[in-house]
């Protein structure tokens, strides 16, 4: 989900910076195997499947959501 206020690093001044520095921690993450499950709430009934499909269609970013949930209904 978008952030509707997302926190921009270099819109903060250097004082607030200065102070937060030492308790900024960099980190790398280092995936070796990802497990997914494709459900797109199939055990959902009628209604609340439109329901979710028509709160998806609200957002450009979640339009191949809806659209594979749509195929999938068909």
């Amino acid at each position: 989900h978008r952030r509707e206020n997302p926190l921009n690093y270099q819109a903060l001044s250097s004082e607030i910076l200065a102070q937060y520095r030492k308790e900024i921690i960099g980190f790398k993450v280092v995936s070796y195997k990802v497990e997914a499950a494709y459900k797109l709430s199939q055990n959902r009934n009628e209604a609340d499947y439109q329901h979710i499909i028509d709160d998806l269609a609200k957002d450009k970013c979640n339009h191949a959501i809806m659209e594979e949930m749509k195929r999938l209904k068909k």
